[in-house]
């Protein structure tokens, strides 16, 4: 008798695995597929994979836009050297990783409201490769202020988090705003630019101070 329940008992507890792994598979199904549609033929797998963890943390769909309000800083794509070329254009590495965090970004839907560059022509073509993937509305345009050795105080103190702006400009100028407005000195790096690579800043409401909130770089360095 005591076998035969034990028996039962087995049975009752494969019979919930089965349908507990049944229904998980079937979930893992119907998500793909709202990735996919979300995204489009373009979809890989990995991106329905980051992405995909992304939706469901954010209680969202895979790709769907969240409130954010920060400010993006972003070093321009690698250029070529000024032997090669005097106006010192992407070169194509350089065009290819701004490119690819572009799309991260675009798959992310980060919210970015205008983008604005230095004038220099690396920076300009940056520029011009995240406004084609994550379309601000505010559009494009040059900026005076944030060359390679301009002071980062005047524009330290006209930027604010509920913009959604994105900067794109240079060394040392990038680093040295970056650590002006979450530690109020520029005399030190508190972070490693890469090329084409973004940093998210945000601002504690209550404190008003200025925090690191994510970073998409070309490489793990």
């Amino acid at each position: 008798m005591k076998k035969l329940v034990i028996s039962l008992a087995a049975l009752v507890f494969v019979a919930a695995v089965v349908a507990t792994g049944y229904y998980l598979l079937s979930n893992l199904n119907s998500f793909v597929a709202g990735a996919i549609e979300t995204h489009g033929s373009e979809v890989t797998d990995t991106e329905v994979g980051v992405t995909g963890v992304v939706g469901v943390l954010r209680g969202g769909r895979p790709g769907a836009t969240v409130a954010h309000l920060a400010l993006y800083l972003a070093q321009h794509g690698e250029a070529l050297a000024e032997d090669v070329d005097p106006e010192r254009s992407l070169s194509p590495e350089g065009t290819a990783d701004v490119e690819r965090i572009a799309g991260v970004a675009k798959n992310y839907s980060v919210p970015v409201s205008r983008i604005e560059h230095s004038g220099k022509k690396r920076a300009a073509q940056t520029a011009e490769i995240f406004a084609a993937a994550l379309e601000p509305p505010g559009g494009v345009k040059p900026r005076a202020g944030i060359n390679p050795m301009d002071d980062v105080v005047p524009v330290a103190e006209q930027v604010r988090a509920d913009d959604d702006l994105m900067l794109i400009g240079h060394l040392p100028f990038m680093e040295k705003l970056l650590c002006y407005l979450v530690t109020g000195s520029s005399d030190r790096r508190l972070f490693k630019f890469q090329n084409g690579g973004i940093v998210c800043l945000d601002q504690d409401p209550e404190e008003q101070s200025w925090f690191i909130k994510w970073a998409l770089m070309p490489e793990i360095d």
